[in-house]
């Protein structure tokens, strides 16, 4: 038997999906993804690639930059002209890409102080605010959008309805339960401030609620009647209440008792 009903679920993960993206802000999130990837240096080392990426594709292509030029060069140009401009362009390009592996060139230094601009608009700009959440809305209402999502939901119930899955996770869940109730067992430290929370949890939620909570026991108080009462006081007081009855009565034996006393005395 599968572990999840397929068409509901599916249905009801995809809605809150969808609902969860709607909900963040888009350039904000933007804005603090390009911020760190900037800052651990992931976008530096895209700028190297592309620059890398760049110099390989003009030394590949060198003979169909060359054709490129004499085609468009005019008919009575010779063409060892139009191969010499076309290496001369071509070696250009090539040292600029050079050039711009330096940390310190101009144009790497202009590039830094645009993306920073740019996280800072993303992050600030009413503009940029407006266009992140209309192109995050185009983006939840394209149907391939809703499609994959959709797919997505379907592959992670495949995968937990198989066995090998289903029993990885029971294993990591296992394992993790253990762990935790290890831990709070050996800490002591961290069952103080578990309690401490959980009675923090517990008043804020009850000390809110604490007129509606006395009104539903008056009302079920109120309904008992005379047996249920007091059956209910017997099973609260319990031991006590034998006690209680125990010693009315050896108290009032003994009050008998002295009274008869006294007055066959008298």
């Amino acid at each position: 038997m599968q572990a999840t009903p397929s068409a509901e679920i599916n249905a009801f993960l995809t809605r809150r999906t969808r609902q969860g993206i709607a909900a963040v802000p888009a350039a904000p999130l933007a804005s603090r993804v390009l911020a760190l990837l900037w800052a651990h240096g992931n976008a530096q080392v895209a700028i190297e690639r592309l620059i890398t990426s760049a110099s390989v594709a003009l030394a590949n292509n060198k003979e169909t930059i060359r054709k490129k030029v004499s085609q468009r060069s005019y008919r009575f140009v010779p063409k060892w002209v139009d191969g010499m401009v076309a290496d001369r362009v071509i070696s250009g390009v090539s040292q600029t890409l050079d050039e711009m592996r330096e940390p310190d060139h101009p144009w790497r230094v202009e590039l830094k102080a645009e993306i920073e601009r740019l996280i800072d608009r993303l992050a600030t700009d009413p503009d940029y605010l407006a266009r992140g959440e209309e192109l995050k809305q185009q983006m939840l209402d394209n149907p391939a959008v809703i499609r994959q999502i959709d797919a997505m939901w379907h592959a992670i119930e495949a995968r937990l309805n198989s066995a090998a899955t289903s029993a990885a996770i029971a294993d990591a869940i296992e394992t993790a339960l253990i762990s935790v109730a290890t831990r709070v067992r050996d800490d002591a430290e961290m069952r103080d401030r578990i309690n401490r929370w959980l009675r923090v949890a517990a008043l804020r939620a009850v000390a809110s609620r604490r007129q509606e909570i006395a009104a539903f026991i008056r009302k079920v108080v109120e309904n008992w009647d005379t047996e249920t009462l007091i059956m209910r006081i017997e099973l609260q007081v319990g031991r006590d209440l034998q006690f209680i009855r125990i010693n009315g009565t050896v108290v009032g034996g003994l009050v008998g008792l002295l009274i008869f006393s006294v007055s066959r005395w008298l």
